[in-house]
């Protein structure tokens, strides 16, 4: 036989086996007349019709060709004209064609360009309309041929949704989605990827809307994703393909449905067409490695703005944490605990909003719990557990005001000008009425809300727009006097984001259409605020922390880290953990019964996540109280969560497994090296670990190498071998767990 034809025998045989491992294959676009546009990049090429949809994309090194399509849709409506084409520069391509509304027949104009970057193919659409206002959704369309193989994957609370709502725990496990442990906060590993299927998520939260408003919404939904993207995965090919939203664009309500055969929509809901405006979105495919860290991964290096801590001295603060009214506590107890931050739970401030009335530093005046305080007594405490080496975050809170507000308003106020902070209800009406949160005239449909009231909140606060100019100009002069007033906090933590779905009817953004009205959304009303207090913050070296009931990467591009309320839940512990990936992430406990029956299943979710669970403090406010057993469970944890700090998860594909399947681990940067978490190794005396590439990741193969283990007093060292840049690990494990100290050098 001769070698040219042995060769070409064997190529056929290797592209044929690259070929079978995508889930349908197609010809090259250079035989297809109705794909006559490509626009490529070293591992991706889309090639697109001449009315600017994707008809077919060549995925992965070897460029294999895949049937999967892609286009953009407006509602119902359907194309009426010619499509235009024009070639750009850098080997682009922009076309531009005519939609009509099937209502009216009234037509607008579409335009995508498709581009090649270095390591994406972006696609950007705009839409101009000259009539009057109007809105529907706005869809990408992904449409990947699914095979036996392919794996689904978002960022996801929980990938439990559609078909595998109902699936038996057994299989789950055996999928790897849930651990092989005892229950214990309803835990499923969200960095698997899963079968296609039928289901719809909701970006951050669900949609607000009259059918189904969910006003005061807890963060405990399953069908939820938190970064605007997409993967669709081959692993035998190790390729994958997503579609990746910019978190730069405006993004009001957002929804996601996939489908069994490899769909995958995105739908933008309430963005207004029409006034002579051009909305623009901006979006781009990336084909990367089968693994939801390389996911993670681009979009981190592409948006690290959004991902990174503006100010990154909150690593520093992070730690196990408190919410507490208390003063007194075992310091070094709590040390042992990695305990370092104090969230003030005190509520100093007179009523919700009125966080440092403008009042001398050493004038009392009657908390909210009713002790008398000041602002030198709140200056002293930050100063005395900074000299103890704590952190304090004062309590923030943009979106609600005000105790025991009357409605209607009093008909006047007996109360002197230089008062009036004194009075919630005088100030309110006198100073900030303007940024009240109302119930639409004439809405009926919302439970325990009238028409022409206020929407209300705690302790007969009400809800208000962070975005009106009197209150944002309030929230700025507030955040001033937190700088000027007490220079030992580290910052703030700010509450009740949960309104920032809501839609005020009585404003408008000029870009959002709700209710077939002009509206302001909230999501707009904290940008604009955001835009202004974060600068103003880390130019004072403080830092800004958020309880983000709404789960989105892009509300957090100020924020230097998240406190949770709601990790208990466990797929708000997953959220928070996937939005910071490189900020760092502190949760929540109510109660000791959240960690029954299986204390080490539950530290091992938090481990395993990067996310520092919360302390039981003296004093903590709807949260976990100290008790010998709790003390214990988080005395025995305390070492391991310790070498959790500063935390950047290694985002590279495949840089961390574990062969034997026989347990779960992840791979953190810190400051003096790494630390991987192996947890849920069950009855496990030693688990395998794998860190793939890992010579390339360290730059080093100088480490010392031990193993933390949980209500083991010492470290241990651990076997391991170098096999080419890949480093092996044989991790002794104690209750199914420890925490493995890569220290560069000694």
């Amino acid at each position: 036989m001769k070698p040219s034809f042995v060769l070409h025998f064997l190529g056929l045989i290797l592209g044929l086996t690259s070929a079978a491992a995508f889930g349908q294959t197609d010809k090259p676009s250079a035989d297809r007349p109705d794909a006559p546009y490509t626009v490529g990049i070293h591992n991706l090429r889309v090639h697109l019709s001449d009315r600017g949809e994707i008809v077919a994309m060549d995925v992965g090194d070897k460029l294999t060709p895949v049937t999967a399509t892609a286009n953009t849709q407006v509602g119902e409506c359907r194309d009426a004209g010619q499509t235009t084409s024009r070639r750009i520069a850098g080997g682009g391509v922009a076309f531009t064609r005519t939609l009509s509304r099937p209502s009216d027949g009234r037509t607008f104009t579409v335009t995508e360009t498709f581009t090649p970057a270095s390591d994406s193919i972006r696609w950007e659409v705009e839409i101009t309309d000259a009539g009057g206002p109007w809105s529907a959704p706005i869809q990408t369309v992904l449409r990947y041929p699914a095979g036996d193989k392919t794996r689904l994957w978002s960022a996801w609370a929980d990938p439990r949704n559609g078909s595998l709502a109902s699936t038996p725990r057994e299989e789950l496990i055996a999928q790897g989605i849930v651990p092989r442990a005892k229950e214990s906060g309803n835990w499923a590993d969200p960095l698997v990827p899963i079968e296609p299927l039928d289901a719809k998520l909701s970006y951050g939260a669900p949609p607000y809307t009259y059918e189904k408003p969910q006003l005061h919404i807890i963060p405990d939904h399953h069908d939820v994703f938190c970064l605007p993207l997409v993967s669709l995965m081959e692993p035998e090919a190790d390729t994958a393909v997503s579609l990746v939203l910019c978190p730069e664009d405006l993004i009001l309500d957002l929804t996601l449905t996939t489908g069994r055969d490899g769909t995958a929509r995105f739908d933008r809901l309430f963005h207004r067409i029409g006034n002579g405006q051009t909305l623009r979105f901006r979006m781009d495919l990336v084909c990367h490695a089968a693994d939801p860290r390389a996911a993670i991964g681009w979009m981190h290096r592409r948006y690290a703005d959004f991902f990174l801590p503006p100010n990154p001295r909150a690593h520093d603060i992070a730690g196990t944490g408190s919410y507490s009214n208390s003063t007194e506590f075992d310091q070094q107890k709590m040390r042992d605990m990695a305990y370092n931050v104090y969230w003030r739970a005190s509520f100093d401030f007179p009523y919700m909003g009125m966080f440092l009335p403008p009042v001398a530093p050493n004038v009392q005046w009657n908390s909210f719990r009713n002790v008398m305080t000041s602002i030198d007594e709140m200056s002293r405490f930050s100063k005395s557990m900074r000299e103890r080496g704590f952190h304090v975050l004062s309590y923030f809170n943009v979106t609600e005001f005000g105790t025991a507000i009357k409605f209607p308003p009093p008909e006047s106020f007996d109360v002197p000008e230089d008062k009036l902070w004194s009075d919630a209800n005088a100030f309110l009406y006198t100073k900030l009425r303007d940024a009240m949160l109302m119930v639409p005239a004439g809405q009926t449909s919302l439970p325990n809300y009238k028409p022409g009231a206020p929407f209300w909140t705690w302790c007969a606060a009400v809800a208000m727009d962070p975005g009106e100019p009197v209150y944002r100009d309030f929230l700025l002069d507030q955040a001033r006097r937190h700088i000027e007033l007490l220079p030992a906090d580290d910052g703030i933590c700010i509450d009740r984001m949960d309104w920032l779905r809501i839609y005020n009817l009585d404003r408008d953004d000029g870009v959002s259409w709700f209710d077939d009205k002009p509206a302001r959304s909230l999501r707009v009303s904290w940008r604009d605020l955001m835009d202004r207090l974060g600068p103003l913050m880390h130019a004072a070296d403080k830092t800004i922390f958020c309880n983000n009931h709404d789960k989105r990467i892009e509300i957090l591009r100020h924020a230097d880290g998240i406190y949770d309320e709601f990790t208990n839940s466990g797929r708000a512990l997953n959220t928070i953990a996937m939005l910071g990936v490189t900020k760092p992430v502190m949760g929540w406990t109510n109660h000791a019964e959240e960690m029954q029956p299986d204390a080490d299943a539950f530290f091992q979710k938090y481990l395993y996540m990067g996310v520092f669970p919360m302390s039981p403090f003296s004093g903590n406010d709807h949260s976990i109280q100290p008790t010998p057993w709790v003390e214990r469970q988080h005395l025995d944890y305390g070492p391991l969560m310790k070498l959790m700090r500063h935390k950047q998860w290694v985002l590279q594909p495949h840089c961390v497994e574990t062969p034997d399947a026989n347990a779960k681990a992840n791979l953190f940067r810190v400051a003096d090296g790494f630390v991987v978490p192996v947890v849920y190794a069950d009855d496990a005396t030693e688990v395998r670990v794998k860190l793939g590439r890992f010579a390339s990741v360290a730059q080093t193969r100088d480490l010392t190498i031990r193993a933390v283990q949980p209500g083991v007093k010492d470290p241990v060292e651990v076997n391991h071998r170098w096999v080419g840049d890949d480093l092996e690990l044989t991790v002794p494990v104690h209750r199914g767990c420890a925490m493995v100290h890569l220290r560069i050098g000694n």
